[in-house]
């Protein structure tokens, strides 16, 4: 295991060579300590913090690393490492086909409604990239991936950067990042159609949910500017009341 650049992928796993049977290293805290290892947990493990599969080319074997939390929180790191999520998305998504069930529950992780509204702008701008590859592995979980995107809407403005340039830096925003998702999703649609046309049904009436949610709340916001127009400015006329207290959309 080597740690590389700043601003490049935290760590890098070289599986060289497989040698004689697994072992459980159970939670030693040093590599020298791996032959001693017990069985007694040094922590109260609690919740799963990253996890990735590794496999050798051309061999149906894999090899799962896991790192937990603890329930105290005494080993949690400083602060989220996206770069290290996003890379164990990517390779998640990339080696699916040797433990398709293990890699769905995985990604299946990233897509609750609590974690796609706190890093969805994130980790589903990276994952939709992945989508035309999973299409054929597990349609379901795409379907999952659409419904999870669409079912949030990110009205979050707040900075993020596009490069780590020192040169030249650019940066977006979490809701435009959210929105190429989005869009990234649109682009796959049709070959989602084409190979599973149930589970893209599925995915639509998310789409078709969102747009006419989205479409309220935008028709209402406008309601509401052009009511207070009028009441701070000028007196509400007939016409003017008519079209506050109808139904139409702005």
């Amino acid at each position: 295991m080597t740690k590389l650049a700043k601003f490049v992928r935290p760590y890098r796993v070289n599986v060289i060579k497989y040698q004689s049977q697994p072992v459980d290293l159970v939670q030693v805290q040093k590599w020298e300590d791996r032959h001693g290892a017990t069985a007694a947990p040094s922590i109260d493990k609690g919740g799963m913090a990253w996890s990735s599969s590794y496999s050798k080319s051309g061999s149906a074997e894999t090899r799962t690393l896991n790192v937990f939390q603890s329930k105290d929180g005494s080993n949690r790191l400083p602060q989220r490492n996206g770069q290290l999520i996003i890379h164990a998305l990517r390779t998640v998504s990339s080696t699916f086909i040797t433990d398709a069930e293990g890699s769905a529950l995985r990604i299946r992780r990233v897509l609750t409604p609590e974690r796609v509204r706190e890093y969805g702008y994130e980790e589903l701008y990276w994952l939709a990239h992945e989508v035309k590859a999973l299409i054929p592995l597990n349609p379901d979980l795409v379907a999952d991936i659409y419904i999870a995107s669409f079912e949030w809407t990110e009205t979050d403005e707040g900075a993020t950067p596009m490069s780590h340039s020192e040169i030249l830096p650019m940066v977006s925003n979490k809701r435009q990042d959210f929105q190429h998702a989005r869009w990234q999703l649109s682009q796959d649609h049709p070959k989602f159609v084409e190979k599973s046309p149930l589970a893209a049904a599925r995915a639509m009436v998310a789409v078709v949910s969102a747009y006419c949610r989205e479409k309220v709340v935008e028709s209402q916001k406008w309601r509401d500017e052009f009511r207070k127009l009028i009441e701070s400015d000028h007196p509400v006329d007939g016409t003017a009341e008519a079209m506050l207290d109808d139904d139409t959309e702005f």
